[in-house]
C-alpha cells in the first residue's frame, strides 16, 4: 500500500510525516486545469524544430534475457515533432526509440509544466537542484523501462495518458541481483531479474523482493514521489499518441539514510568524494 494525499492538502511538515522523512513513496493528487495542452502532438508543436536526444534500445533486448544485456541505450538526433510523429505512427515502437529525462527548461515545452513543479516544491518544501529542472518523458504505448533505482529523491508527474508502476524497497536490493558496478557495460542502479519472468532458479531471491512490491497504476492528474534507492519498473499504457510525464530531481541528503539505504547512500557519498577531490 502507498500514501496518498492531495496537492491542496500538503504541506511541508505533512509531507515529511507521509514519507517519513523521505524515506517512504506517496501519492500526490493534483488537478490538470487544461489537459489538452499535454497532448503529444500539441506539445510538439510549441517549438516543432526543438532538437532532442532520443533513447534508442537494442532490438536484441527483447531476445535476450535482461542478465545478458551489455549495453543500456545509444542515442539519435531528431526533432521533437519528428519524434512525436514516430510515436503516433508506430515507428518509435518498431524502432526501440524513448525520449526518457530530457531536459526542456529551456524550451518552450517546459511552460504548460512548471507551475505544477512550482507548486510540489512549496507543497512538500524538497529544493529543486541547479540542473534537470524539467524532465519530458514520451514514451510509445506500451513502452517498458527495466527495474532500476535513481540516486536522488525524484517525483515523476502523470499528465497524458497512465503508467504502471511496480516499486520495491531499497531493503531488497540484494534480492535484486544488481549489475555489478565494474565491468558488465550495464549500469549498476538496474537489476537483472526481469519482473515479468523471473527465472526462479538463477535468482531465488527475487521472489522475496516480488514479495515486497509496491503495484499501481499512475494516473493523469497524479504525481508520485520516488525516494532514493527505491527500485522501480514502468510500463507505459497502450495510448496510441504516446504518454506524457515530466519528472523533476530534488537536492537530496545521504548521509543520513546508510542504514536504510546503504547501496545508494554509500555510492553516493563516494560519488561526493571524488568529485571534491576532482575541483
Amino acid at each position: 500500500m502507498i500514501e496518498q494525499t492531495e496537492l491542496t492538502d500538503l504541506k511541508p511538515e505533512v509531507f515529511k510525516t507521509l514519507t517519513a522523512h523521505r524515506r517512504l513513496p506517496a501519492l500526490i493528487n493534483f488537478r490538470i486545469s487544461q489537459p489538452e495542452l499535454f497532448h503529444p502532438a500539441t506539445l510538439s508543436e510549441l517549438r516543432p524544430d526543438a532538437p532532442v536526444q532520443v533513447r534508442v534500445y537494442k532490438h536484441d533486448r527483447q531476445l535476450l534475457p535482461r542478465d545478458k544485456w551489455t549495453s543500456y541505450c545509444d542515442y539519435s538526433s531528431m526533432s521533437i515533432r519528428e519524434y512525436v510523429t514516430k510515436v503516433a505512427d508506430g515507428s518509435a515502437a518498431k524502432e526501440k526509440l524513448y525520449l526518457a529525462l530530457f531536459e526542456v527548461g529551456g524550451l518552450p515545452q517546459a511552460k504548460p509544466f512548471s507551475s505544477y513543479l512550482d507548486e510540489i516544491a512549496n507543497a512538500t518544501g524538497l529544493i529543486k537542484r541547479p540542473h534537470n529542472d524539467v524532465n519530458l518523458w514520451i514514451a510509445p504505448p506500451s513502452h517498458s523501462e527495466a527495474l532500476h533505482y535513481d540516486g536522488d529523491d525524484g517525483t515523476l508527474l502523470q499528465f497524458h495518458g497512465s503508467k504502471h508502476i511496480t516499486l520495491i524497497p531499497p531493503k531488497r536490493s540484494g534480492d535484486l541481483y544488481p549489475f555489478p558496478i565494474l565491468r558488465s557495460g550495464m549500469p549498476s542502479n538496474f537489476s537483472r531479474i526481469d519482473l515479468a519472468a523471473i527465472d526462479k532458479n538463477k535468482y531465488p531471491r527475487a521472489l522475496r523482493a516480488l514479495e515486497s512490491s509496491i503495484q499501481f497504476t499512475l494516473h493523469a492528474g497524479q504525481a508520485l514521489f520516488i525516494p532514493a534507492g527505491w527500485w522501480h519498473q514502468v510500463e507505459a499504457s497502450d495510448t496510441p499518441e504516446g504518454v506524457v510525464s515530466i519528472n523533476r530531481f530534488w537536492s537530496t541528503r545521504h548521509l543520513p539514510y546508510i542504514a536504510s539505504r546503504p547501496r545508494v547512500a554509500l555510492i553516493a557519498l563516494m560519488a561526493e568524494a571524488l568529485a571534491s577531490l576532482r575541483s
